[in-house]
């Protein structure tokens, strides 16, 4: 299916879970990648950058596409989202 979303994230179909916080790991980001939509870590789940950078590697080791990681400060306001790419198991 295209839609205006698959073009905008390079995903297959257009689904796109919500940021769930103690919900959203590298498994449910990695499962819904792996199945052609657009996999969401929740950055404030993960409590430290360094935590959070060892979430997106174990999600690229589980050969996830695109995936969206949630931004949140300790106040609880949304500050923004960012795209990264998960290398590894990347389809085309």
């Amino acid at each position: 299916m295209k839609t205006q979303i698959t073009e905008l994230f390079g995903i297959e179909h257009p689904i796109i879970p919500g940021g769930m916080h103690y919900v959203g790991f590298a498994e449910l980001a990695a499962a819904v990648s792996n199945a052609g939509g657009l996999g969401i870590i929740t950055g404030l789940t993960h409590g430290t950058p360094e935590k959070l950078e060892a979430e997106i590697k174990k999600c690229q080791d589980l050969g996830a596409g695109e995936i969206m990681v949630t931004s949140i400060d300790n106040e609880g306001t949304r500050k923004g989202f960012w795209l990264c790419s998960c290398v590894k198991g990347h389809r085309d």
